[in-house]
C-alpha cells in the first residue's frame, strides 16, 4: 500500500475584509498543492491590505483606487501608517500607462513627484502588477519566502496605526497641499509654529517666508489683507466652491452699492398705514389692494455706485430684502506653478457645456451631409438612405405605371 504524502507546509495570509470583493484571494488559493497549504484569513486590518509575515505588510492599489486616494489625500495617511511596519510594500495593479495618459485624473508631474516621494522619502518598495492574478503571485512568493524561509508561519494579525505627535500632524497637513512640499512646509512651521498662526499671519510675515522659498510670483499677487486657502482641489473647483458659498447681507446706510438694487413687483404683506408712504418715498409704485400693500412694478431704488440712503435701508428692512452678496474676492489661485486670475476662473460651465453640445450637433450634421459614417452619424445616414430609396422607388414606379401588373 503506497503512502499518501500529506501537506506539510502551511502559509497563512491575513487579508483585509474589504479585499474580499477582489479575485486576488481566489487566485491565492490556487497556489495550494500537496506540499503547501494556503490559508486565507479575513480580518479588519487597520494597516495595509495583506499581512504576509510578522514583518511584511502590503498595501494594494488598483490604478483607479490610487488616483482616488491621491485626490482625497487618503494615500498620505496610509503611507504614514505603513512606516511603522518593518518591511512595508505597495502593489500598484493595472495598466500603468493609463496613469501617465492625458485621460488620467492626476497630472503627470504630481504623480511622478508622489512615486518619487514613496521611494525616497518613505523608503517604500513599489511592485507593479498587470492584474489580480499577477498580484496573487507576488503575494504568494513574498509570503512563501518570509514564512517557509524563516520557519515562522504564525502571524500577528494586528498592527496599530502610527501615532503622530502634534508637530508631525501639522507638517503632514501642510505637505499634503498642492505646491507645498516638505521644504516649504518646514519653513512655514519654523516661522509660524502652528497652523493657526499661519492662518492669522500678516502680509509682511507671509511675504518673508514666500520670498525665502522663491515664491515671488505669489508675493506680487498678495493684497493688503490676504487670506490664503490651501486645498487639494484644482483651481476651478476652488473658485466654483467660493462662488457657491456666497451669502446675503443687509444694506447699510452710507454704503456704496456694488449693484443696482431692485425691488420687484410683489405683495409686501404689509398692512395699510405709514408703510405706504415710506415705499412711495423711495420711488416705488405702491398701492393698497385688499388687506395689504402691493408693489405694482419692478423699480431700481439705488443704482450701482450710488450711496445707499437711510430711507432705502429702512424699506429693504421692512420687506426683508438682503441685496448685498458677500464672497471672497479671489486675486488668484496657484496650481502647478501657474497663477489663474479671476477673469480666467470665472467660467460659466453651463454656457461651455451648451456650446460643446452645439458643436457636437453641428459636427454630426456635417458628417451626415458628407456621408461620413461614425457611431453618431450612422443612424441618420441609414434613415436618409431609406428615404432616398423610397423616393427613388416611387419615381421609378411613376415612370413605369404598368410594371408589376
Amino acid at each position: 500500500m503506497s503512502e499518501i504524502k500529506t501537506k506539510t507546509n502551511k502559509i497563512t495570509i491575513i487579508c483585509d475584509m474589504r479585499e474580499c470583493v477582489s479575485q486576488v484571494n481566489l487566485e491565492l488559493e490556487k497556489f495550494s498543492s500537496l506540499e503547501t497549504l494556503i490559508e486565507i484569513k479575513l480580518e479588519q486590518l487597520s494597516v495595509g491590505d495583506y499581512i504576509l509575515s510578522d514583518d511584511v505588510v502590503i498595501e494594494r492599489k488598483t490604478i483607479s483606487d490610487l488616483e482616488t486616494s491621491i485626490i482625497d489625500g487618503r494615500i498620505f495617511s496610509q503611507l504614514q501608517n505603513l512606516m511603522q511596519v518593518k518591511k512595508p510594500g505597495l502593489i500598484i495593479e493595472g495598466d500603468t500607462s493609463k496613469l501617465f495618459s492625458d485621460n488620467s485624473r492626476i497630472q503627470k508631474k504630481a504623480l511622478i513627484g508622489l512615486i518619487t516621494s514613496i521611494g525616497l522619502d518613505y523608503k517604500l518598495p513599489i511592485f507593479f502588477t498587470k492584474n489580480q492574478k499577477e498580484t496573487a503571485e507576488f503575494l504568494f512568493n513574498i509570503a512563501k519566502r518570509e514564512q517557509l524561509g524563516n520557519g515562522n508561519n504564525i502571524l500577528k494579525s494586528r498592527f496599530e496605526k502610527a501615532r503622530m505627535n502634534f508637530s508631525q500632524r501639522q507638517l503632514f497637513i501642510l505637505e499634503s497641499f498642492p505646491d507645498v512640499g516638505p521644504t516649504l512646509a518646514k519653513s512655514i512651521l519654523k516661522e509660524f509654529k502652528t497652523l493657526r498662526n499661519v492662518a492669522n499671519a500678516s502680509i509682511n510675515d507671509l511675504k518673508k517666508v514666500l520670498e525665502a522659498q522663491n515664491q515671488n510670483d505669489l508675493v506680487k499677487e498678495l493684497p493688503a489683507q490676504p487670506i490664503l486657502i490651501l486645498s487639494n482641489k484644482n483651481a476651478f473647483e476652488i473658485y466654483s466652491s467660493i462662488k457657491k458659498n456666497k451669502s446675503k447681507s443687509k444694506a447699510k446706510v452710507g454704503m456704496i452699492s456694488p449693484i443696482d438694487i431692485v425691488i420687484q413687483e410683489c405683495d409686501t404683506g404689509l398692512p395699510p398705514g405709514p408703510a405706504l408712504s415710506d415705499l412711495k418715498k423711495v420711488g416705488l409704485k405702491a398701492q393698497v389692494k385688499g388687506p395689504t400693500i402691493h408693489i405694482m412694478e419692478d423699480a431700481v431704488v439705488t443704482k450701482q455706485g450710488a450711496i445707499i440712503s437711510a430711507d432705502v435701508v429702512s424699506t429693504l428692512s421692512k420687506l426683508g430684502i438682503k441685496p448685498i452678496e458677500l464672497m471672497l474676492d479671489v486675486i488668484g489661485i496657484k496650481e502647478d506653478g501657474l497663477i489663474y486670475r479671476k477673469d480666467v476662473l470665472s467660467v460659466d460651465s453651463e454656457e461651455i457645456e451648451s456650446q460643446i453640445m452645439i458643436g457636437i450637433r453641428s459636427a454630426i450634421a456635417i458628417g451626415v451631409e458628407m456621408g461620413y459614417a461614425t457611431s453618431l452619424t450612422i443612424e441618420p445616414l441609414i434613415m436618409m438612405a431609406e428615404l432616398k430609396a423610397k423616393a427613388l422607388e416611387g419615381a421609378i414606379a411613376s415612370k413605369n405605371p404598368t410594371e408589376g401588373q
